[in-house]
């Protein structure tokens, strides 16, 4: 099975190993199991050479995902907020259709932050400094979400070494 670029949403599969070749090792068998380089991102602390690896791209080095993930949920915090206070206003000046648009609006922006808050994994890059900094390699992997089981399964049979360290969201068009 084969990945395409019509996987939008797609789920990041994040992999320390101790070394770089243990990294190569696993961009190998992630390439035999037909996970495109495009799709794997090696990060590793400032000096440190990452061979022949699949390097992250800027916006993947600077996290650019979890910084729109933190907009968006401000956002959806911020106009949460905006409305209840709308909501009160309207209630007090009798404003009927008013009140009702603002508590339409309350119950959408609670649905998707209760939505995202449940079912979409976040890490960012954050999590991963300390590993870095000592010399780790962080391999980054965007798979589609029924792929994740099986390739999180394939890393830790096929090398022992590495942790994984968990799942995030991101989107292949944007390159995040």
């Amino acid at each position: 099975m084969s990945l395409s670029r019509k996987c939008i949403m797609m789920r990041r599969l994040y992999f320390l190993f101790p070394s770089i070749a243990e990294a190569q090792a696993a961009v190998s068998t992630l390439s035999t199991a037909n996970i495109p380089k495009r799709f794997m991102h090696a990060l590793a602390r400032e000096g440190l050479s990452l061979g022949d690896l699949p390097r992250a791209s800027l916006n993947q080095q600077h996290d650019l995902r979890a910084r729109l993930a933190r907009f968006f949920w401000n956002g959806d915090l911020l106009i949460f907020a905006i409305a209840l206070v709308g909501l009160i206003i309207a209630l007090i000046m009798g404003a009927w259709i008013w009140a009702t648009v603002t508590l339409v609006l309350i119950v959408v922006t609670y649905s998707i932050g209760a939505f995202y808050a449940m079912n979409i994994p976040e890490h960012s890059l954050a999590e991963f400094r300390a590993e870095l900094s000592h010399g780790e390699i962080l391999i980054m992997v965007d798979v589609p979400k029924k792929r994740l089981h099986e390739i999180e399964t394939l890393i830790h049979h096929k090398h022992s070494t590495a942790d994984c360290e968990g799942s995030s969201w991101t989107l292949d068009l944007m390159g995040i």
